[in-house]
């Protein structure tokens, strides 16, 4: 039997959205989404539209800050 790594579900999620073109259904990840938006935009340089979609304009400006597309972004796999 193979063993669970500790912790909740929770726990085992990306700290950032996963990229994705379309709102998310759940109100969390929509919100999770425009606190990632709000905080890139905080950085010289990049203006994003705080809409709740994590897609390719939220990863680009993700990459610039941090080096790596948000997780899911094909681009970065």
């Amino acid at each position: 039997m193979a063993a669970e790594p500790a912790g909740d579900k929770d726990s085992q999620r990306p700290l950032v959205s996963r990229h994705r073109m379309r709102r998310s259904r759940r109100d969390a990840e929509t919100e999770k989404a425009q606190r990632l938006q709000r905080w890139l935009t905080s950085f010289p340089g990049i203006f994003l539209k705080v809409d709740g979609i994590p897609g390719d304009r939220t990863s680009n400006a993700y990459r610039l800050v941090t080096g790596h597309y948000l997780p899911g972004d094909p681009r970065g796999e």
